[in-house]
């Protein structure tokens, strides 16, 4: 009880102290705009997104069997961000940011610069969090993390055993990933910090499920802080439901007899990622949340504009008016939670 009491209040200290007046302002006026937007249809002007997502790399090294980057179904380019770009987007957005990710498609710890990317967003004070298949944190990393000030880090462990991890994580070694944890654990021991929080996550596919209880006794046994649960996201319909577990509490979706796989909730006109957050990819493209995988519904690029520009552009306008009036005729909110 002492230690889900000490993590609770790690987490809120560290999300508390890097609010401030503006970005509370900020926040409100975006609930107040995705509300009116929700109640009276009237998808006006938003404020600034106060959570943004930054693509530090697109690629990976492992094959991940759900991942479009591991089953090479990742269309758009490949490739890293540029550091004068990064700063660029942290230097417009930091005043209002509640909350950066620094992942989407890829390895972000595959960035030979992700350290410095780190620091650039922290030592902007915004609550930053990384997620990472644990492969690139060696012991001198792990404290390299734990002095850039990082808020938060996801690492994925979807199993107990070799066997059970490379099943999804292919090309995966489970060994690199324990020792990950322990390094960050020990790095924090070291240094007396809070921070990172070591979130420790499984995706409940069919193989996981009846281990859930197992892999969290690891996780927590290797340092870790959280251990979360995850639901899948499929994208290959008849294939994918073979990955899917049959317990529909732990699924995102509902099959039939033939494996064609449709989400379990009703798809809702409104979307508060529209009025809350956006994605920027390692090439600058701004799209309007992490479901857009290839970038089809991009609003404008932050090299050519500054994200309050393209936020409020006429191209993002119409399609939050889309997404408020018909929203099951956009193809990436047909596999949306929301």
């Amino acid at each position: 009880m002492h230690y889900i009491k000490y993590t609770l209040f790690a987490q809120a200290w560290l999300f508390a102290k890097h609010i401030t007046f503006t970005k509370v302002r900020n926040y409100i006026l975006s609930q107040f705009r995705l509300n009116l937007a929700k109640s009276h249809y009237k998808t006006g002007m938003p404020a600034m997104p106060w959570s943004l997502t930054i693509e530090p790399v697109s690629v990976c090294n492992l094959r991940c069997v759900e991942c479009p980057v591991g089953t090479y179904t990742l269309y758009r380019n490949k490739g890293r961000i540029n550091l004068d770009l990064y700063t660029a987007i942290i230097h417009q957005s930091a005043p209002y940011l509640l909350n950066l990710f620094l992942y989407f498609q890829g390895e972000s710890f595959i960035h030979p610069q992700i350290i410095s990317i780190i620091k650039k967003a922290t030592e902007k004070n915004i609550y930053t969090v990384i997620s990472t298949n644990g492969h690139y944190i060696s012991q001198p990393m792990a404290e390299s993390i734990i002095l850039s000030k990082l808020s938060k880090i996801i690492i994925s462990l979807d199993g107990h055993t070799q066997e059970l991890y490379e099943k999804y994580r292919v090309g995966g070694d489970i060994e690199k990933v324990k020792a990950a944890i322990k390094n960050l654990s020990m790095a924090k021991q070291k240094y007396k910090t809070i921070h990172p929080v070591i979130n420790v996550q499984c995706l409940i596919t069919a193989y996981t499920e009846p281990y859930l209880a197992q892999i969290k006794t690891l996780a927590y046994s290797l340092g870790a802080n959280i251990f979360t649960a995850k639901t899948l996201q499929v994208y290959n319909n008849g294939i994918s439901g073979l990955h899917l577990v049959k317990n529909l509490k732990n699924s995102r979706y509902i099959t039939d007899n033939s494996n064609n796989i449709q989400v379990k909730q009703p798809i809702k006109n409104r979307c508060k990622r529209l009025y809350n957050s956006a994605v920027v990819t390692f090439d600058g493209n701004v799209v309007p949340c992490c479901f857009d995988k290839d970038a089809t519904y991009t609003m404008g690029n932050i090299k050519h504009q500054n994200l309050n520009e393209i936020y409020k552009n006429p191209n993002y306008s119409n399609f939050r008016k889309q997404v408020f009036t018909n929203r099951t005729q956009i193809n990436m909110c047909k596999n949306c939670t929301e």
